[in-house]
């Protein structure tokens, strides 16, 4: 194993990591903590690596951005702040490439901090222009390393290669764990690594020795409560080579069980669909050899328990005006007076009215599954015959277009 410097190849097998920037700058981390993970394809169902992102942040109107190829630049569809595409929140481009990322406070010091560099939101935009594989993403953080950058972030990414990797990534320096290695303790999953808003590198926890006792005695470290219940979902399925998109869509991106004694009136604080939630990505990717064009990115708009993803793929060649619109995104419009309705107002905060939540659910969670079934025989058609980009942008029109009609019929049965 290659440990060179803060630079070094460091692996190590499960990585769930929470929390995100909120804007292309420094800003406070109180209301920013995503949860992602990153999976590579030894413990999926299929094979094809996955990546997933619940986005908290203050900038609740996102939409779904697709970039045209330009010269020296690749194709690609990204989640962006409305009216804001000068960064990116996860993407996916015509390579295969995606990447998420999760804000990490403790690298601050790994590395000079630059006050021109590039920032979480625009070093995501870069490499999704330049990037193809895992390595090309190394290559560019080793590029911006001299020059210096404002990040302090973990990059999660995934290639149609087999990559799948993350990187712990300072103003300066960067750690690299790969999702592959074999070098973790006996009590981890290889192929699926765990962390919430706190890193490996700033705790001392090196990719070869770490163990399940050395992270329970981390239990001071904010948001472990996410961390702890993501690993008690992911990891029986990691174990098990049974992980897969509808198990992330299903259970794990909507997932608010951190507290059940407290329904019917909930508080969501710790929960990994939380009101802080704007949206979700889980990427499925392209394995060796396949088209990478059938890489598909399913994006939820709102708070993920109470919002359905739809599919987007680059060789759509665009998106809908339901989810990038003139200003705002009309089903992200939708899916924010939803939450309106299913949070109350109490003397100790906004809390989730459950029973109605789970009323909801019904009809979200059976559109979502009829969109999967479908998708999934689209894309072993397209798998095998090759692309249609015909067909994929009236999928993925055909899905959005469902989505707002469910919301927005929810929404005119409330009294």
């Amino acid at each position: 194993m290659r440990r060179t410097r803060l630079n070094s190849c460091w692996t190590l097998s499960v990585l769930l990591t929470a929390t995100c920037w909120a804007s292309d700058s420094d800003r406070s981390v109180s209301s920013v903590l995503c949860t992602s993970a990153v999976a590579s394809g030894i413990v999926t169902v299929d094979g094809r690596p996955l990546l997933w992102k619940n986005r908290d942040t203050s900038r609740r109107d996102n939409e779904i951005v697709h970039f045209a190829a330009t010269d020296g630049a690749f194709a690609f569809v990204a989640v962006c702040n409305a009216g804001q595409t000068s960064a990116v929140w996860g993407g996916l481009n015509d390579h295969g490439f995606a990447v998420i990322n999760t804000l990490t406070p403790d690298l601050r010091s790994l590395g000079t901090r630059s006050a021109k560099g590039l920032a979480n939101g625009s070093l995501m935009k870069r490499a999704l222009e330049t990037c193809a594989t895992v390595d090309e993403f190394e290559q560019l953080l080793l590029r911006t390393n001299e020059a210096g950058r404002r990040t302090i972030a973990t990059f999660s990414v995934i290639d149609a290669q087999g990559g799948a990797a993350t990187f712990e990534t300072g103003p300066g320096a960067f750690v690299r764990f790969d999702a592959d290695s074999r070098a973790a303790a006996s009590t981890l999953t290889r192929g699926l690594n765990i962390r919430s808003n706190f890193t490996y590198t700033a705790h001392d926890l090196a990719p070869e020795t770490v163990t399940a006792q050395s992270v329970r005695a981390l239990d001071g470290v904010g948001s472990k409560r996410r961390y702890d219940r993501a690993a008690e979902l992911c990891l029986p399925l990691a174990a098990g080579s049974t992980l897969n998109v509808s198990a992330l869509l299903g259970s794990v991106i909507r997932d608010q069980q951190l507290d059940p004694e407290e329904t019917p009136l909930l508080n969501t604080r710790d929960t990994l669909s939380r009101r802080t939630s704007v949206s979700a990505m889980v990427f499925h990717g392209a394995k060796p050899g396949e088209d990478p064009l059938t890489a598909t990115m399913w994006v939820v708009l709102g708070e993920p328990a109470l919002s359905v993803a739809v599919p987007v793929w680059v060789a759509a060649g665009g998106t809908s005006k339901l989810v990038d619109g003139p200003k705002t995104s009309p089903i992200s419009d939708a899916a924010q007076q939803v939450r309106g309705v299913l949070y109350e107002d109490t003397t100790e905060g906004p809390r989730l009215d459950t029973s109605k939540r789970d009323a909801l659910q019904v009809r979200t969670l059976a559109l979502e599954t009829r969109m999967l079934r479908s998708i999934e025989s689209n894309l072993e058609r397209w798998r095998t015959k090759g692309v249609e980009p015909t067909e994929m942008r009236a999928a993925h029109d055909s899905a959005c277009g469902a989505v707002l009609d469910l919301l927005t019929a929810w929404l005119d049965e409330q009294p």
